[in-house]
């Protein structure tokens, strides 16, 4: 009688790790496929604002250019053309190298699929009570 109940629980135990397997195997490919749309989403809404961006572009590039020469001229008045023009180049520079490092600073700190990471980690931590009661699981059943 005991050995059928050794058959009868192994097969539990085995029609429990499949299913498990098949559960695990259905929230990987989930995880996968939130992860393909946030991608396509951002994607797309990273596309549209730097389409917008690059639309209004050379209108400041030109308003600037041209701001630029106008104030290397108003200094010219008082250190010479040569010195109007470098002084206008060297504050440039400097707010320029300053600009472009924040910018790439803020760069490293951008979150791509920040909700798939999200619900990956939910589901680690869901995960965690299950694994500890196979472990437990198994340990029993080495007992018997």
């Amino acid at each position: 009688m005991r050995g059928a109940d050794d058959a009868a629980d192994a097969d539990s135990v085995i029609t429990l790790v499949k299913q498990t397997a098949d559960g695990l195997g259905r929230l990987v490919a989930e995880h996968l496929k939130l992860a393909r749309l946030e991608l396509v989403y951002d994607a797309r809404d990273l596309g549209r604002r730097i389409g917008l961006m690059a639309l209004f572009a050379p209108f400041l590039l030109i308003g600037y250019a041209l701001a630029c020469v106008a104030g290397a001229i108003l200094l010219s008045r008082v250190v010479g053309m040569a010195g109007g023009f470098l002084i206008v180049a060297g504050a440039n520079l400097l707010i320029g190298g300053i600009g472009f490092y924040r910018a790439s600073s803020r760069l490293k700190q951008a979150s791509v699929l920040e909700h798939s990471r999200e619900e990956l980690a939910r589901s680690a931590e869901a995960l965690k009570p299950a694994e500890q009661a196979a472990t437990l699981s198994k340990e029993a059943h080495a007992r018997i």
